[in-house]
């Protein structure tokens, strides 16, 4: 939301902060700033209100109160006027869905003139990018940016018969006050009198009751509307715009009184000869202060500092939440939280509020002290220990999707169809990563891909959810004497052994099939965690974590790789693949291109020791390249590839 620095100024008889103070202020303890821009000699923030606070914080009278209570300054609410009203002149609603429309309220003025906006008034809402269109649409538009109620108002010689809050009748039409006509579902909400459609509720005005300079009496709308039903009939037209996006939220009743009395003494400020009918207020179901009570303990361990009672006290009033000490238990606040802050419901809510108000950076971090005597939890602990075992042996872990697009359980509501599930097993997904990461070999710099998951699978029969391990090893070609399959068993068996399971464990087997591409020869194993360590007892010591590796990331590029192989016999016995390999990086630095090298392999050696000549050893190496930042070309790659071989030959070795 749009929010103007003087606006909020005038709310203050002290000074408050510069813009750019106050926006690191509304920041740090209530909202985030996404901009500052200075605009005809004020300051235009553009604040992010997040949808739980969108109920009271899209209006420049509760930001002023938000602020306010950051900097520690009393806010000054402007008076509002009392108008008098004839209690004749009352205008007649038919209220037909209290559901819908929560509250709902009505005003007939009479002998207005609607004019160009004064200056003062144009330019609030122009600087807040609003287009001016007449008095009294202004004055509705300037109403709701102050106190965050949307309201329209009705020329009252184009209303025929009474108003009437009602379910559009299939079929129905009405044309918006921008011209478009639309054809009505039976779901949508309408404001109505005796003949037809004048307004979508809480969405926009219709044109045929339009408020123009030859409007002399007027009704006035200020109502609470279901947020559901706004939502989807704004969807459905298609029309978003700052009434429909607060009522979405979820605009609370108890502003419709306050937007009223504000809009009616605007109109008499321009209009001194206005004559206002009484307010017909329908409100059946009238919402009231909420009360919690909470313990200062409590909040006190959630926010893992001291705040006194008597700061909790001062800090909660300052956002208009009543405080009052229990008689009995010098523990105990009851909290009584305003009807315009449905946002806060639970203890955890006071204390967030506690904590903002008091200030994060004012919190002071503890490091807890270690507990000698702590429990250790058995499934972390022997998981742990799975992981490290697997780790030592050359697995690298991975984590897949919990939802797939097969299984026994269903969303109720799901994203897509290919996430409409929650996983029977790892084994699938497992076999779809290995055979991914199986085109990559030469990247990764592996000779086959082993990887391993743990985590939670769901249904078999009945919804029960369980921990399951999945671990596979996946190659191109199986070596002559290795079977995946055996291997996987006594990995399997080890990790047995470690754990100290004596049982069997049923192994659910998945054999791993590639494609013409990618051909691939490996299984993945399963085995239900819970099952096997059903029995295991608890441990009574940490697992020892001292010998894991200092881990160092780097991104993954997203551009494709390039594979080329070189082949040098160089002078002597074996033993010099440093050397060769040093030869080479220096060729792609002196060009600088050495950062392309991304995996240099040595995969073949033989030494040539012929009766007659020279001993020699060919060296076979395979370069992957890559950028971080584009595509290479393969212009590129011979380039690299030319540095190499001319350096080679110029140490006098013989490029094969």
């Amino acid at each position: 939301m749009l929010i103007s620095y003087n606006w909020i100024r005038s709310y203050f008889e002290e000074e408050i902060p510069a813009p750019a103070e106050l926006a690191d202020i509304i920041t740090m303890g209530a909202f985030e700033i996404d901009s500052i821009e200075e605009k005809d000699g004020d300051a235009i923030f553009d604040i992010k209100i997040l949808p739980d606070r969108s109920s009271y914080a899209l209006s420049h009278r509760y930001i002023a109160q938000e602020i306010g209570a950051l900097i520690k300054k009393q806010i000054k609410l402007p008076r509002i006027q009392d108008v008098h009203a004839d209690e004749s002149e009352v205008v007649h609603i038919s209220h037909e869905d209290t559901i819908n429309c929560i509250r709902y309220v009505g005003r007939r003025v009479k002998n207005v003139h609607v004019d160009e906006s004064p200056e003062w008034l144009r330019k609030q809402l122009e600087v807040l990018g609003q287009r001016s269109i007449n008095s009294i649409v202004d004055l509705t538009n300037y109403v709701m940016l102050e106190a965050g109620q949307p309201l329209h108002a009705f020329d009252a010689d184009k209303v025929e018969g009474c108003l009437r809050i009602r379910k559009a009748r299939v079929g129905e039409k009405i044309v918006l006050l921008d011209g478009k006509e639309l054809e009505l579902a039976d779901q949508m909400l309408v404001i109505a009198d005796d003949v037809a459609a004048l307004a979508l509720a809480g969405i926009k005005g219709g044109k045929r009751a339009e408020v123009t300079k030859e409007t002399k009496n007027l009704i006035l709308e200020a109502a609470c509307f279901n947020s559901t039903t706004t939502r989807k009939t704004s969807n459905i037209v298609g029309i978003k715009n700052d009434s429909s996006k607060r009522f979405e939220n979820g605009v609370t009743p108890e502003r419709a009184g306050l937007a009223m009395a504000l809009l009616s003494a605007k109109i008499q400020e321009l209009n001194p000869d206005a004559q206002f009918g009484e307010v017909n207020d329908i409100y059946p179901n009238p919402v009231g202060r909420r009360n919690i009570s909470v313990s200062v303990v409590y909040i006190q361990d959630r926010l893992g500092m001291y705040v006194s009672k008597k700061e909790m006290i001062e800090i909660l009033s300052r956002i208009d939440l009543a405080v009052a000490e229990d008689d009995v238990s010098d523990d105990i606040l009851h909290i009584s939280i305003p009807e315009y802050r449905p946002d806060i419901v639970i203890a955890e809510d006071i204390a967030e509020e506690v904590g903002r108000l008091y200030g994060y950076n004012n919190i002071v971090g503890v490091v807890p002290q270690a507990d000698p005597q702590r429990r250790i939890q058995k499934n972390f602990y022997y998981h742990n220990l799975i992981r490290k075992t697997l780790k030592n042996i050359g697995f690298s872990e991975v984590y897949t999707y919990t939802l797939t697009e097969k299984g026994d359980v269903k969303l109720a509501n799901p994203l897509t169809v290919e996430r409409a599930y929650l996983r029977n097993n790892l084994s699938d997904l497992l076999g779809n990563k290995a055979l991914f990461n199986l085109k990559n070999v030469d990247l990764l710099g592996l000779k086959d891909i082993r990887i391993f998951e743990i985590g939670k699978v769901y249904g078999g029969g009945v919804h029960t959810e369980r921990f399951s391990l999945a671990l596979t090893i996946a190659r191109t070609k199986q070596p002559k004497g290795h079977d995946s399959k055996v291997e996987l068993e006594a990995i399997l068996a080890y990790i047995k052994d470690i754990l100290g399971v004596s049982e069997n464990i049923s192994i659910t087997w998945k054999d791993l099939v590639g494609d013409a591409q990618t051909p691939c020869s490996g299984f993945v194993a399963e085995i239900q965690l819970d099952e096997a360590l059903e029995k295991l007892p608890v441990p009574t010591a940490d697992l020892e974590m001292d010998d894991l590796p200092q881990i160092k990331f780097t991104p993954i590029s997203p551009y494709p790789f390039s594979v080329r192989d070189v082949a040098v016999f160089v002078p002597g016995e074996k033993g010099q693949e440093e050397m060769v390999l040093a030869v080479i990086k220096s060729a792609l630095h002196t060009i600088g291109k050495e950062e392309l090298l991304v995996r240099s392999t040595l995969f073949d050696v033989f030494t040539k020791n012929k009766d007659g000549e020279p001993v020699k050893t060919s060296y076979a190496f395979r370069l992957v390249f890559q950028s971080c930042e584009k595509t290479l070309s393969e212009e590129e790659i011979v380039a690299c590839m030319n540095a190499v071989t001319n350096a080679l030959g110029e140490k006098g070795f013989e490029v094969r």
